[in-house]
């Protein structure tokens, strides 16, 4: 073999072996999971999972204006205490606490503009 051909088969035996580690530590660390993370993280999780034990919670603008919801046994949903809920909004409102999923972590620099977005344009 000439110098080229050793280093063209060395390269490629290589990069071969990179691509083989690399995939078998993404599949260990559960990147071809479906919606399982690579990054997950205990504090990451907060789905509400049994959204049937809910029975209140309240929804704030920034602007300090304020809903309470409360499921009444007789009436249903109700918001502060005297208008009924759509039942399509309450449900609506329950898959959005069951399914609600980070797509990625905040990095430290990019924190800032995270909270002062959140200050601005958020519903607690």
């Amino acid at each position: 073999m000439t110098g080229n051909k050793r280093r063209l088969t060395f390269s490629l035996v290589t990069f071969v072996l990179v691509m083989a580690v690399a995939y078998f530590t993404a599949k260990q660390n559960g990147m071809f999971d479906g919606n399982k993370s690579a990054n997950k993280s205990p504090d990451a999780e907060f789905a509400i999972e049994d959204t049937a034990s809910i029975d209140r919670f309240v929804i704030t603008k920034s602007s300090g204006e304020k809903a309470t919801l409360t499921r009444d046994p007789k009436q249903g949903w109700m918001i502060n205490g005297r208008f009924k809920a759509k039942p399509e909004s309450i449900l609506l409102i329950m898959r959005t606490f069951k399914n609600v999923r980070p797509r990625v972590r905040v990095g430290v620099g990019a924190r800032n503009n995270v909270i002062r977005n959140i200050a601005a344009y958020h519903r607690k």
